[in-house]
């Protein structure tokens, strides 16, 4: 009878132990789950990011290479001169100038349509500074998303590890 008790007992200490070690696996699996989303949603953000920073300079290149008077462009000159302005615009807004650099951007934007000079060197100047800002922008943007990718893998593979080690701590009690 003491046998029978004590058997007993050892087979509700290790169903209480089995319960906890899977408690504990499927709690490890929903942290590693909650990473993964996180993971996803910035990896998302940074593709919209780095499509949004790839368009601006790709403008503001071509509104470099043009060097004709605003006031003498063509209709298809003067979308592409639209795209840039609205390029510029995001750029401002987004604060990837600085404030000097925004107060001069912002000038040109509201001067742009009454300007009938060409495009002078204080414009190109500042055109070409804000497409650098742009490009060292987009660069910190890609050399984050390196970083931030190499430390998830790091932690998914170390809370991968965890899940497997819980799992044949469960397989172990079922025994």
């Amino acid at each position: 009878a003491v046998f029978m008790m004590r058997l007993m007992a050892r087979s509700r200490a290790c169903s209480c132990i089995s319960a906890l070690a899977c408690s504990e696996e499927a709690a490890t699996e929903t942290e590693e789950d909650k990473k993964i989303d996180i993971r996803d949603h910035d990896h998302d953000d940074f593709v919209h990011t780095e499509g949004d920073l790839e368009e601006s300079l790709e403008t503001l290149a071509n509104v470099e290479k043009m060097g004709v008077a605003f006031t003498q462009l063509t209709p298809d000159a003067q979308n592409g001169l639209n795209a840039m302005t609205n390029a510029l615009d995001r750029v401002v807004e987004a604060g990837f100038v600085t404030h000097a650099q925004r107060d001069k951007v912002a000038a040109f934007l509201q001067n742009r349509d009454e300007s009938d000079d060409e495009a002078g060197s204080p414009l190109k100047d500042l055109l070409r500074d804000v497409r650098n800002k742009n490009q060292d922008t987009l660069n910190g943007a890609r050399n984050t998303e390196r970083s931030e990718q190499f430390s998830f893998q790091k932690v998914k593979a170390s809370l991968d590890r965890e899940i497997e080690g819980q799992k044949k701590e469960i397989s172990q009690f079922k025994k």
